[in-house]
């Protein structure tokens, strides 16, 4: 999970907002990436002057001491069916350097040549010096893992996944599948390199981070399109992406994020091709401040817009940002262009369906950390899933939104779904009159040009629902 309140709540280590790239994130295609180099080469470091201080170091020099030697295990499993490629733009780069990778397995063929599904991870975000260094430490849930591509296996796993399972059943599995390796810790937003994080009041304790999201989703795309891309092991070749008839863009947690900030950029990338794009947004939908106790909402936003807009996203991150929201927003109200519920409620045009559980016990921790109970936030999100369908009439891009959006709030009190077998088909809601309908079925049936508004009630009524499970995202 990784939204703009979420952000707003990271520890206060304020970071500096140096870095060698502070060039705009626009909605411009990117340009041709430059040769390969080594998947673990990083980009050169800031230049020291001739007689000045030495060049900051980047974040594995820095904390190895206070990290200690430790190997974490990998932010995918090793198996055998989704194949490592190495991205070539020597920007798309992880938080330490390190080349970003995805992980590509090839469709069964026929009808199913044309279509594509793609993943981005999840696993939350830093933005300031004591979040990353606590994630890049491994002392709470998430590890430099999440930060590198250097312990990713040439080959990776998704049985059981869910979103990718081929058992005959799943049509999503059946298509030519990408995961997205989430190692930029920042929502697949960012798009600057040697960001420099420093400690509030000590100056000397001090390093160096890629933020490089978006430009790792710039790059998949190049090199997709200019494909055909064969996996690192030779064991794997996608066709061009420029032949795709049919791509769903998704994401979960962190990843539904970045789904949601991407998929507007996605769609005009493909739209030369005659490529339609779907979007799969999954546990990224917190409540609209106009939803929750006023008191609460002033709190959240007043942090979003001195610490998490400011500071992380657009000082950190150099956050890619939707030209259309910013265009509609006077300075001042910026900050909301960073907030993916006003995003999504507002600004993504391209069709999408949406899933968020009315007791998400990760997305909802930001509030009831605060002292909200949990039955009153599921009110919250509730009220905000309703609202969802009816963005035609309200948004503020509502002229250019032509198909209604899909929602799916079970209350189960799960987090992601999308790569959850138990979460993605079987579990289910039952809509008052309706039929059973699982997280797939909503969005196949979505797809295929049923509305779907499955909303459970608060308490729950109408769920059925597996145990909850942690997915690592």
């Amino acid at each position: 999970m990784a939204s703009l309140r979420y952000l707003a709540l990271l520890p206060t280590f304020v970071a500096a907002c140096g870095s060698v790239d502070d060039r705009a994130a626009t909605d411009a295609p990117p340009a041709s990436p430059d040769a390969a180099l080594p998947p673990d080469a990083p980009p050169p470091p800031p230049d020291a002057a001739p007689d000045g201080p030495p060049a900051v170091p980047m974040i594995d020099e820095f904390l190895a001491a206070q990290c200690g030697a430790y190997t974490p295990g990998s932010g995918v499993g090793a198996g055998d069916d989704l194949h490592k490629v190495t991205l070539t733009n020597p920007d798309a780069v992880c938080n330490d350097g390190t080349r970003a990778v995805i992980y590509i397995r090839a469709s069964t063929g026929g009808t199913n040549a044309g279509r594509w599904v793609f993943y981005q991870q999840g696993g939350s975000a830093c933005g300031t010096a004591a979040s990353c260094a606590v994630r890049y430490c491994g002392t709470q849930k998430y590890t430099k893992a999440k930060m590198s591509s250097r312990w990713t296996p040439m080959v990776a796993n998704s049985d059981d996944q869910g979103l990718f399972d081929r058992d005959g059943i799943n049509p999503f599995g059946e298509a030519n599948g990408v995961l997205m390796y989430y190692c930029s810790s920042d929502s697949w937003s960012g798009t600057k390199s040697d960001t420099i994080l420093e400690h509030p009041t000590d100056p000397t304790q001090r390093y160096r981070i890629h933020f490089r999201g978006h430009t790792i989703v710039q790059a998949a795309l190049d090199q997709l399109l200019a494909g055909p891309v064969t996996s690192d092991d030779g064991a794997v070749t996608l066709p061009r992406l420029t032949a795709a008839s049919l791509v769903v863009w998704s994401g979960t947690s962190a990843g539904g994020a970045g789904a949601e900030y991407n998929l507007d950029y996605v769609a005009g990338r493909l739209a030369p091709n005659g490529t339609q794009v779907r979007g799969v947004f999954d546990a990224n939908l917190p409540p609209r401040s106009s939803d929750i106790d006023p008191a609460i909402a002033a709190q959240v936003d007043g942090q979003a817009q001195t610490m998490g807009w400011p500071v992380v996203q657009t000082g950190n991150w150099g956050m890619y940002t939707d030209q259309s929201c910013l265009a509609m927003h006077a300075p001042a109200d910026q900050w909301m262009c960073g907030d993916n519920t006003h995003v999504v409620m507002n600004h993504v045009t391209t069709p999408f369906i949406a899933r968020q559980d009315l007791r998400d016990p990760v997305i909802g921790g930001q509030y009831t950390d605060l002292g909200v109970p949990m039955p009153t936030l599921a009110t919250w999100y509730r009220a905000t899933a309703q609202a969802l369908p009816g963005i035609q009439s309200t948004a503020e891009e509502r002229a250019a939104i032509t198909v209604a959006p899909g929602i799916y709030a079970p209350n189960c009190g799960q987090h992601v779904a999308l790569t959850s077998k138990d979460y993605f088909q079987i579990t289910t809601v039952t809509p008052p009159g309706g039929q059973a309908l699982t997280w797939r079925g909503a969005i196949v049936a979505w797809l295929t040009g049923t509305p779907v508004s499955v909303i459970d009630t608060q308490p729950a009524s109408l769920s059925v629902c597996a145990p909850p499970v942690d997915n690592g995202e």
